[in-house]
């Protein structure tokens, strides 16, 4: 079983979303019971995924139902703070 972690990004955004990088649940199941992968063929990621409650963008899982917008509205807001120097409230710091 993969778990998730609560991700804090870079900046003040303490919101932090449950997601994890696709690759990582499929390493964490395989640590978790290699076995599992081992005595039978396995089944396409995304079929894994979607048995799991769980939905994927890009290289992101997160379960389904997941604010993808929220999410990536507050990857960019943090990226321009971070680049341009802003405080949350848009000014400079």
């Amino acid at each position: 079983m993969a778990t998730s972690e609560q991700i804090q990004p870079i900046g003040n955004d303490a919101a932090g979303l449950p997601w994890v990088p696709g690759d990582h649940a499929v390493l964490a199941a395989l640590l978790h019971d290699r076995d599992a992968f081992v005595e039978a063929p396995i089944p396409h990621l995304d079929d894994l995924h979607r048995a799991a409650g769980l939905e994927q963008r890009g290289h992101l899982l997160a379960a389904v139902g997941f604010d993808w917008n929220t999410h990536f509205a507050r990857q960019q807001r943090t990226r321009m703070q971070v680049f341009y120097g802003l405080d949350s409230l848009g000014s400079t710091c």
